[in-house]
């Protein structure tokens, strides 16, 4: 492969990587914004504030383990395309 086109593709990728991420942080902040108004209501009713507390708990904990997810694997792909590009062979062509 040549140089610049493996710089090419590891740009590439770190652009990917970088919009995966910022779109997971957002995203996820928004869901979490987005329910919180929800649970925020809820738990004002009396005969539902216990359930829904609950519920809100567990609801975060796995909203916030999808978009670590996300962010993860993202990475993982990152640093897995630098690592074959970096072991690939490359020619000196421009």
């Amino acid at each position: 492969m040549e140089r610049q086109t493996a710089r090419q593709v590891q740009g590439a990728v770190d652009l990917l990587h970088d919009a995966t991420t910022t779109a997971a942080n957002t995203i996820g902040a928004i869901q979490v914004e987005t329910a919180d108004l929800t649970y925020t209501i809820l738990k004002q009713i009396p005969v539902v504030t216990g359930p829904a507390a609950a519920i809100e708990r567990f609801h975060l904990s796995i909203t916030r383990g999808v978009y670590v997810s996300v962010r993860g694997v993202s990475t993982v792909v990152a640093l897995a395309t630098a690592f074959v590009l970096a072991r690939l062979p490359q020619s000196e062509q421009e």
